[in-house]
């Protein structure tokens, strides 16, 4: 009797123990499940995030401008052979005559350089060398449109307009065993182009300046230091365009209804009224409580460089916090804390400003 009851006590504690066995692998099993569901949940929110970062990509302004820019860049390589050969920062490249013509301004070499495919069409292309104006609506550098303009002109007060292209020697350039024909014009003697450049600049960095409650000598330092005030500066590697370099990150819009053409940051004075939105936003907003004047144009000349979120957290994670820190130093020894904490590159940005801003 005994080993009986003995064996229905081990029988029920078995198959209870195989009745958990069971539970445990369903839970798992069910628990396995979930978690494949949440995995595959959280994979397509990733998939739709990157779909999300990728269309934000794709509207960044590298797209655009590769976008824009594709038929001028075939067409400049078809024509010339040369890949890319467009403006750079000290060298200003506008064709014209449907690409059958180009000038060259080149502010290291000072000379101007204008060039043609037909020897026969060097005569018109001087003519119109010297009609291409600092408006980009005008004479738009990344193409061949060439109306004539009522701003600046390109060329007035670096070179002297040749009285006869028959004066003028012309150089035959091979190229891919292609030739083309170039004549150069130094500029005139003791000349100082950025004084040039400033004094076309110049007004309207005055009025822009006056709207947005800025100090003129910071933007005219700025433009000095940022491409030594030439406003048809193009950065490739950056994207950075025009008088004061601006970029995706130094564009403020007005409303989010505006649109913003990589093209309208060559224009001079497009350019100086983005710049001047940007400075006044980084004044009016994340440096509102600044009070030290020369601190406070320290910090928008860093920010324009590295962002001013990445140098606020220099000093705190907190943007509140790390603002009342920096008022907290003095002054005078601001500049020497700051150059402890920015990199190098920023550093030597910051003293060719503040070089500039002494002249």
């Amino acid at each position: 009797m005994k080993k009986i009851f003995l064996l229905s006590v081990l029988l029920f504690i078995v198959t209870g123990c195989e009745n958990t066995v069971t539970d445990k692998k369903t839970l798992l099993t069910s628990n396995e499940t979930a978690k494949t569901e949440t995995q595959n949940q959280t994979d397509g929110d990733n998939q739709e995030k990157s779909g999300s970062e990728n269309d934000a990509q794709d509207e960044s302004l590298a797209f655009k401008f590769f976008n824009a820019t594709n038929d001028f860049r075939q067409k400049v390589d078809e024509n010339w052979y040369i890949k890319n050969a467009i403006t750079a920062k000290h060298k200003i490249i506008k064709y014209f005559n449907d690409y059958q013509s180009r000038l060259i301004v080149d502010y290291n070499s000072k000379r101007v350089r204008i060039d043609t495919k037909m020897k026969s069409d060097m005569a018109k292309a001087v003519e119109d060398a010297f009609t291409i104006d600092l408006k980009s609506k005008n004479s738009p550098i990344f193409s061949s449109e060439l109306k004539k303009g009522t701003s600046p002109f390109l060329l007035s007060g670096l070179v002297k307009k040749p009285d006869s292209i028959d004066k003028i020697k012309i150089y035959t350039i091979s190229n891919n065993e292609k030739p083309y024909y170039r004549v150069e014009i130094p500029f005139n003697e003791n000349i100082k182009v950025t004084n040039i450049l400033f004094q076309k600049a110049d007004p309207l960095l005055a009025i822009y300046a006056k709207k947005y409650g800025l100090p003129r000598n910071f933007m005219q330092a700025m433009a000095r230091t940022a491409t030594s005030f030439n406003s048809l500066y193009y950065d490739s590697d950056g994207y950075k365009f025009g008088l004061f370099a601006i970029g995706e990150n130094q564009i403020v819009k007005e409303d989010d209804n505006e649109e913003i053409s990589f093209l309208e940051l060559t224009d001079l004075e497009k350019n100086i009224d983005y710049a001047c939105r940007y400075f006044s936003s980084l004044k009016n907003n994340q440096f509102k409580r600044i009070f030290d004047k020369e601190i406070l144009e320290q910090l928008m000349v860093v920010s324009y460089v590295m962002g001013s979120d990445n140098l606020l957290h220099m000093y705190s994670r907190n943007k509140q916090q790390a603002v009342s820190i920096i008022n907290s130093i003095n002054g005078a020894k601001f500049y020497d804390d700051l150059i402890k904490k920015i990199p190098q590159s920023v550093k030597e940005f910051l003293d060719s400003y503040k070089q500039n801003l002494a002249k």
